[in-house]
Formats: C-alpha cells, sequence, structure tokens
C-alpha cells in the first residue's frame, strides 16, 4: 500500500513539474521547492525498492532545485544531496560519489548565515562521509578524519546532542577513552530528547568500563 501510494505522488509531482518547466514565467524558487519534494518522495521510493535509477533520479532533481533557487546557496538541500551520495557510494563504490559528497558538504559549510544547529547537522553528516569511506577501505585515516571532523564540529560549541554523541561513539571506537568521557561530562543529559538519552548511558557505560 506505501509503495503505491509513493508511486502515485511521484507521478502526480512529475507531472506538475512538468507543467510548471512548460511556464515561462514559472517563479524558479516555487519549482525548486517543488522538485525537492519530489526528490524526497523518489528517494523514499528507492529505500523501499532499492532501485539504483530512483537514487540517480533524486540526486539529479535535488541538484536541479539547489541551481534553480541560485542565491543564497539552499544549505538545508546539501544535506540531503551529501546522505544520497554517500548511498550511491555505499552502493558502487565510486571515489567521484564519495567526492561529490564531501563537496557538497564542505560547499554547506563555507555558506554563510547558517545557524549553529544546521552547521552542527553539517559536520555530523561530514563526519558520517568519512566513516562511510572508512568502512569501505578500512583505511584508518579515515577513521581518524572522521574523528577529527565530528571534533572541530563539537568545539563550535552548538551543544547539538547528535553531533556530540556521534563524536563520542567514534572516540570510542578507536579507543580513546579519555576524550570520550570529557566529551560525555559535557553534555547535560536532561537536555537530551528522550531518544538519545538511552543511547548516552550505553556511550557512557562503554566509556567507564573500558577507562
Amino acid at each position: 500500500m506505501y509503495l503505491d501510494e509513493l508511486d502515485r505522488c511521484i507521478g502526480a509531482y512529475a507531472r506538475a513539474v512538468s507543467a510548471l518547466r512548460a511556464d515561462e514565467y514559472v517563479d524558479p524558487e516555487a519549482l525548486a521547492e517543488i522538485l525537492l519534494t519530489y526528490a524526497n518522495a523518489v528517494h523514499a521510493r528507492h529505500s523501499v525498492t532499492g532501485n539504483a535509477g530512483d537514487l540517480d533520479r533524486s540526486i539529479d532533481l535535488t541538484l536541479e532545485a539547489v541551481h534553480l533557487a541560485g542565491e543564497p546557496v539552499n544549505v538545508a538541500a546539501l544535506g540531503p544531496i551529501s546522505d544520497r551520495y554517500v548511498d550511491r557510494y555505499r552502493a558502487r563504490g565510486r571515489a567521484e560519489d564519495f567526492a561529490a559528497a564531501e563537496r557538497t558538504l564542505r560547499t554547506a559549510l563555507a555558506t554563510p548565515g547558517a545557524g549553529l544547529a544546521e552547521r552542527a547537522s553539517i559536520w555530523l553528516r561530514l563526519g558520517h562521509v568519512y566513516a562511510a569511506r572508512f568502512t569501505m577501505t578500512a583505511d584508518p585515516a579515515d577513521r581518524n578524519r572522521s574523528i577529527e571532523t565530528l571534533g572541530a564540529g563539537w568545539r563550535e560549541g552548538s551543544g547539538h546532542p547528535p553531533l556530540g554523541l556521534a563524536y563520542v561513539d567514534a572516540l570510542l571506537e578507536a579507543g580513546r577513552c579519555d576524550p570520550a568521557v570529557a566529551t560525555l561530562a559535557a553534555i547535560d543529559i536532561d537536555d537530551l530528547p528522550a531518544d538519545l538519552r538511552s543511547n548516552y548511558r550505553a556511550l557512557r557505560a562503554i566509556a567507564v568500563g573500558a577507562g
């Protein structure tokens, strides 16, 4: 049923996009907005079916939306693009997809106007990009780059809980218990959403036990 609904939504978005593209007076921002929604639906279908063409299409549509929106760069759209490049890198092992994910997030970090929370999300994604390559290559340099990236993001001072916990997790996986404990000490469990508190407790138990 869910897949049928996705198919219908995707068909409706495709028709709407075709109509807007044919309109010489269309507002580029309006077209960009529906392209992003269309891309998200196509990617959702890829997540269900694993269809490689849908993954490619979702990337192409999102890139088109970002280019249409012009300046300032739509930072909120760059994160999903990077996620999809990483998905494709994991599936096909192509260096160009890794490079595109890294470049996209570096562009997002260099874009003025993003708040601390938004930047924290970008740092988190960038750390995961290097971690994804580590799982493919087992090169310790990639794991170290992931840790350094997550740490740099955490030190910006956003206090973003998912970033802090990801940094701790990466430190513990590398056997670096002291900085992991120090980072955990800077995170107030009462400030965490309920779904992250169990993660915090588990990481703290590992850190204390390993130390």
